[in-house]
C-alpha cells in the first residue's frame, strides 16, 4: 500500500526528475569535457588568427575597395559601375610598352557614363607606401587600361573606339 501511494505521489513528477537527472548526466559530461573543450576553442582562435595574418594584406585591400564602392555608388544614375572585372583572352595579347603578353586582367572598377569610361584601381595603402609602390600601381593601370581598350576596340570602328581615362584610388584607412 505505501509502494502503490508513493507512486501516486510520484507519478505526476516522474517526468520532471527524469528531466533533472538528463540535466545533471550532461552537466557532468560537459564538465568531464571542459578542457578538451577549452583547447578545442583555443586551436580555432589560433586558427582563425593564423588565417587573417595570413589574409591580412588582402582583407585590407578588400575593405578599401568596398569604401570606393560605396562611393560610386552615389554617383547619378547615368553612370554604370561594374567592380572586379575579369578579363580573360583566348590567345594572349602583346602589350608592347610592358613588353610582356597578356592572358588575363582583374580591374578593380569600372565606369561607364556620359562623360566617358574611366578605370579604377583601388589601393587601401599607407601614406609612406605610395612612393614605394607607385611605380608597380601606374604599371598595372596601364596594363590593365591596354587589356580594356583591346576588348573594346573589337566593338568599334577604328576612329571611335572611346578612350579610357585611367585612374588610381588610393585609400588611407577612410572611416564610413
Amino acid at each position: 500500500a505505501v509502494s502503490q501511494r508513493n507512486r501516486r505521489i510520484n507519478r505526476p513528477f516522474s517526468e520532471a526528475v527524469r528531466e533533472v537527472q538528463k540535466v545533471r548526466f550532461y552537466r557532468k559530461k560537459r564538465l568531464e569535457n571542459k578542457q578538451s573543450v577549452i583547447r578545442n576553442e583555443c586551436a580555432n582562435v589560433a586558427g582563425s588568427y593564423v588565417f587573417l595574418k595570413e589574409n591580412q594584406s588582402f582583407l585590407i585591400g578588400a575593405h578599401g575597395e568596398e569604401q570606393v564602392i560605396t562611393h560610386l555608388s552615389r554617383l547619378p544614375d547615368e553612370y554604370h559601375i561594374i567592380n572586379d572585372l575579369n578579363l580573360y583572352f583566348n590567345r594572349a595579347i602583346h602589350w608592347r610598352k610592358g613588353d610582356e603578353y597578356i592572358r588575363n586582367c582583374q580591374i578593380d572598377h569600372v565606369v561607364v557614363g556620359p562623360t566617358g569610361i574611366f578605370l579604377l584601381e583601388t589601393k587601401n595603402w599607407k601614406p609612406s607606401d605610395i612612393e614605394i609602390k607607385s611605380h608597380e600601381l601606374k604599371r598595372q593601370v596601364k596594363r590593365s587600361n591596354y587589356a580594356l581598350w583591346y576588348i573594346l576596340k573589337d566593338n568599334y570602328r577604328r576612329s571611335e573606339v572611346p578612350g579610357i581615362r585611367k585612374g588610381c584610388v588610393v585609400v588611407f584607412g577612410v572611416p564610413d
